[in-house]
């Protein structure tokens, strides 16, 4: 999987597009935690039909996405990981910057790899947390309705919270974390640019 951004990549119209099979975010992901935990798989009647309220997650001021080894007992995969977090700006928060651009971030990929990103969740609290390729919330599904996500449900994630993702393709992909408070629901997208 490669350069995603244009799902599927042959649509011509709304026709072809709400008509596509969901992608699995699996084809992407190796791995992902929020707060530690991990997520789950799942297949969601919900992630692409929802009454959509306003987003307010963001990326936490003053953090960028930060890579670290997985082989934490070798100094030198250590020392590549703070190589590179010394020579990648991985996300722009300038006050200039058009909007839309300030969830846009580089991330790393490879299976020796965990970035860590930190999204602030104000003081909403959301308990049901779904994390898929934004682009399956605009088809209808696989053949039973559903789109396959990473999911979290708690009591309550609110204020701060670190998300580390492994993954196992490079290219741009569109992400959108389906944000569910029991009563509203909101999108979060991030475009990611995985390099190696």
């Amino acid at each position: 999987m490669d350069n995603c951004c244009i799902f599927p990549p042959d649509s011509k119209s709304w026709i072809d597009w709400i008509h596509a099979s969901p992608m699995d975010p699996f084809s992407l992901i190796q791995n992902a935690a929020l707060a530690g935990t991990q997520g789950v798989l799942v297949n969601s009647t919900n992630y692409n039909n929802s009454t959509w309220a306003g987003n307010t997650v963001v990326i936490k001021s003053g953090t960028s996405p930060q890579c670290s080894a997985l082989e934490t007992t070798n100094a030198q995969m250590t020392a590549n990981a703070a190589q590179w977090n010394f020579a990648a700006q991985t996300n722009n928060a300038s006050a200039t910057l058009a909007p839309p651009l300030l969830r846009a971030v580089f991330m790393r990929g490879g299976p020796q790899w965990q970035m860590s990103l930190t999204l602030d969740f104000g003081g909403t609290s959301y308990t049901n947390l779904q994390l898929s390729l934004l682009d399956n919330a605009g088809t209808r599904g696989d053949a039973q309705g559903t789109v396959p996500v990473i999911q979290w449900t708690s009591a309550g994630f609110t204020g701060t919270n670190v998300f580390t993702f492994t993954f196992k393709a490079f290219g741009t992909f569109i992400l959108g974390l389906r944000c569910d408070t029991g009563s509203a629901v909101s999108m979060y997208e991030s475009r990611m640019i995985i390099v190696p």
